[in-house]
């Protein structure tokens, strides 16, 4: 642990362990480590070196804590308290347990630089030992008990503005380790940053888009393939972008689920479609509407569906809806609805579907 921090802890010893100490752990908490990472933050902005944050999160915690119970799982977050603080031992190095199943390092390099091949190599011999250490077997209550961490890494100087930014930056790098298969040490990089970049944009130029009114529909026949006559209409999202001209849902589409930005798109969506298939295409023509998976669990959007066919005139067994196969959920994550219960609800008000 850092000199500065024990001490801190070690004055006034029961108050100070209150304020800054996880009751659970005995580690440093976040609001004591926080100040120490705005010290390191500053003295690197100053040029006296560079700062790495590491961010810890134990994978599939929640498993190991509904087999067997918070109790245990409580003594197995002591004991992986207890084996970082072993591992964790350099000069300028702090730790803190961030959250349940969250830990973090702050490691302050003086006179190092951000872009030098040495410091780089010293900060994964500090990622891949914690990683290596949190996967040997711990014991609770005569239990053999495995776990595997995912790291992500943020390293500042570098693109954050402040703390607030790289503490972002370093969850966001734990969570591409957690997309690429966990148990492993992701950086946060110039690459994933720009990413991030273009993405904050995009959300903002599609919330413009949205009060803009720059949505709209193309409509594509459908044949019956044996009559060769047209039965049906399919309703297909575009984005009229002032700068790139037509844009289809794969321009976009990930970044409106992702900000949950398709729900308020997908509604304006479907009442224009509805309006416009009552004045042109109903006429013997059944609608076809693509929606988002983000839309169809939304808790709000079946009641409003209703009503929009209500306004329209449209008889709900002429509209057909099918999910887009855009699977949003993160790897071993499920929707909070699954397929055959999102066609059921859909089914009980008469509305036709092909996916579900």
């Amino acid at each position: 642990m850092n000199n500065e921090l024990r001490r801190t802890l070690e004055g006034d010893r029961e108050t100070k362990k209150l304020a800054y100490a996880d009751q659970l752990t005995g580690l440093p908490n976040l609001n004591l480590t926080g100040q120490y990472l705005q010290v390191c933050f500053e003295r690197s902005g100053r040029g006296e070196g560079a700062l790495a944050l590491i961010l810890i999160d134990l994978d599939h915690f929640r498993r190991v804590n509904d087999a067997l119970g918070q109790k245990s799982g409580d003594e197995l977050l002591k004991q992986v308290g207890a084996r970082l603080q072993r591992v964790v031992t350099e000069k300028d190095t702090a730790i803190a347990r961030r959250g349940e199943d969250e830990f973090m390092v702050v490691a302050f390099m003086e006179n190092a630089r951000v872009d030098g091949e040495a410091l780089l190599a010293r900060v994964r011999g500090i990622a891949h030992n914690l990683l290596n250490e949190l996967a040997k077997p711990f014991e609770v209550k005569d239990q053999k008990v495995q776990v595997t961490a995912s790291l992500g890494v943020a390293l500042y100087p570098g693109p954050a503005r402040d703390r607030t930014e790289l503490l972002e930056q370093s969850e966001h790098a734990m969570y591409k380790a957690k997309e690429a298969g966990r148990a492993r040490v992701n950086f946060y990089t110039e690459e994933i940053h720009n990413i991030r970049e273009r993405r904050k944009y995009l959300e903002q130029e599609l919330r413009q888009a949205i009060n803009m009114n720059q949505f709209g529909l193309l409509y594509q026949p459908i044949y019956d393939l044996s009559t060769s006559k047209a039965v049906g209409v399919e309703a297909l999202l575009r984005w009229n972008h002032p700068t790139r001209g037509m844009l289809e849902p794969a321009d976009f589409l990930e970044v409106a689920e992702d900000s949950g930005l398709i729900v308020q798109i997908g509604d304006l969506a479907v009442q224009e479609a509805l309006s416009i298939a009552k004045q042109k295409f109903m006429k013997r023509k059944f609608l076809s509407l693509n929606l988002s998976f983000r839309q169809l669990i939304d808790s709000g959007f079946a009641q409003r569906f209703m009503k929009h066919l209500q306004m329209a005139g449209v008889p709900p067994h002429e509209v057909i809806v099918g999910k887009n196969h855009e699977n949003r959920s993160g790897p071993g994550q499920e929707h909070p609805c699954s397929s055959g219960s999102l066609g059921r609800r859909y089914r009980s008000r008469r509305l036709r579907n092909r996916e579900f």
